[in-house]
């Protein structure tokens, strides 16, 4: 044997090999191989990803634009909203205040004046406590009661 009939070509010489079934594989039609089945998984992943990134951008423009929008409506009525309650509040301190000394020929005692003031803030801040504390069971008992008696 000579030396140049052992050699092989490797794809050097000329022309390329090409691609595709081995020499002797039998595969049958329509049946494609598993790189083939992986590509498209790969290929159809990639297009779902990326259309699952265009709807979440698309998404949140839209709900940028609504709070945007919400935003425009609502920020006027908490502003007016806030001015109220600011001077609803400087209105009942002011009332107090006129009470307070109003009660000066009734009550001539400052102290006792006071004091009066002070267990009638109490006694509102208690009952109010009680009223948050209260779970929205017992709050709704009472009208679930008077509609089971009617219903007799």
């Amino acid at each position: 044997m000579q030396t140049e009939q052992l050699r092989t070509d490797n794809g050097r010489g000329g022309r390329a090999e090409e691609r595709g079934p081995r020499a002797g594989a039998i595969e049958p039609e329509g049946v494609s191989g598993l790189g083939d089945v992986a590509k498209d998984a790969i290929e159809h992943l990639k297009v779902i990803v990326t259309d699952s990134v265009e709807i979440g951008k698309l998404e949140a423009k839209r709900l940028a634009m609504r709070a945007e929008e919400t935003g425009r409506e609502i920020a006027p009525r908490i502003a007016v909203g806030l001015v109220a309650a600011v001077v609803g509040l400087a209105g009942v301190v002011l009332a107090l205040i006129a009470l307070f000394i109003g009660l000066e020929d009734v009550i001539p005692s400052v102290v006792v004046r006071l004091v009066i003031f002070a267990a009638a803030f109490l006694v509102m801040a208690g009952a109010g406590g009680f009223y948050a504390l209260r779970s929205k069971k017992e709050q709704k008992e009472p009208a679930l009661v008077q509609v089971s008696q009617m219903s007799r």
